[in-house]
């Protein structure tokens, strides 16, 4: 019985230390308002295998990680700087030209800290890849800063008897499963440097076509649209002029554009809500 005990005791405790680590994945992204194309190298390793201006790293566990930036075009000087990711955040860096000479056509970036914020505690990504495309990786992280729990003992006694339960050691290096989202286009420039994603744009577009009213609907869309801004997460120019089209008239249209109309991921393509006003000279 003494055995029995010994053996669940073992595998409860290299089981919850699993899945602890598993739930402290963390997201790191790089953007460049330059639309400058580039590989990033986490800790020594290829992460994206093409280039591009929007790279985001999901599902890193916390710790600190070497990054390295190698740019398409040859003139741009690589990159490289230690990043802490603390737990089930993503951080999101922009890069910033901090030189430009014109003797010998070089340019030189630095990574500045842009935004942070919090990742729910069970982590579904839905890539969006309407203007991107999708990568899996494997990392290699060596210790001592490797994640993994350290090697523990835990005494167990009965009657006069102890028994002494004890992880294994941790094997390096440890490898983490990557995933990666690569655009080719910059999404910095507004206040919102990440874009909802098209599962929860589709259930934001179920929730407000069952609103009662024209008035009901148009509350609900700005509470929407504040949340998901406090959140550092934005609607698309497209994403939101498919909702303006769920109103009835131009006026209410008009009401929420100017509302939002800072406050959209790809404030470049701001132009494209015009299209969904049946009167278009009232967007001007």
């Amino acid at each position: 019985m003494r055995r029995y005990y010994f053996l669940f005791i073992s595998m409860f405790f290299i089981w919850n230390s699993s899945y602890c680590i598993a739930q402290q994945q963390s997201n790191l992204v790089i953007d460049s308002p330059d639309n400058e194309q580039f590989v990033i190298l986490v800790n020594g390793y290829h992460q994206n295998q093409m280039p591009g201006a929007r790279v985001e790293v999901r599902g890193l566990p916390e710790n600190i990680y070497k990054i390295q930036l190698l740019f398409d075009d040859p003139t741009v000087l690589s990159v490289e700087e230690d990043i802490r990711l603390p737990v089930n955040v993503e951080m999101v860096y922009s890069l910033e030209c901090i030189a430009d000479h014109e003797e010998t056509s070089d340019k030189a970036y630095e990574l500045k800290f842009a935004t942070t914020r919090a990742l729910p505690s069970k982590h579904i990504y839905e890539a969006d890849l309407i203007d991107g495309f999708l990568e899996e990786n494997t990392l290699y992280i060596h210790g001592p800063n490797s994640p993994e729990p350290n090697t523990r003992s835990i005494t167990v006694s009965w009657d006069s008897e102890e028994v002494i339960v004890k992880d294994e050691a941790t094997e390096y290096p440890l490898e983490v499963q990557t995933q990666l989202v690569i655009y080719k286009k910059t999404i910095i420039g507004s206040n919102c440097p990440s874009t909802v994603s098209e599962k929860i744009y589709k259930d934001v577009i179920t929730v407000l076509e069952s609103q009662p009213n024209e008035a009901e609907k148009l509350h609900v869309t700005k509470k929407v649209i504040t949340n998901f801004q406090n959140n550092n997460n934005c609607f698309r120019a497209d994403q939101l002029k498919n909702i303006l089209k769920l109103f009835a008239s131009d006026t209410t249209r008009l009401i929420l554009t100017n509302a939002t109309k800072d406050l959209i991921s790809d404030p470049s393509n701001y132009i494209v809500l015009k299209e969904a006003f049946d009167d278009a000279s009232l967007f001007e």
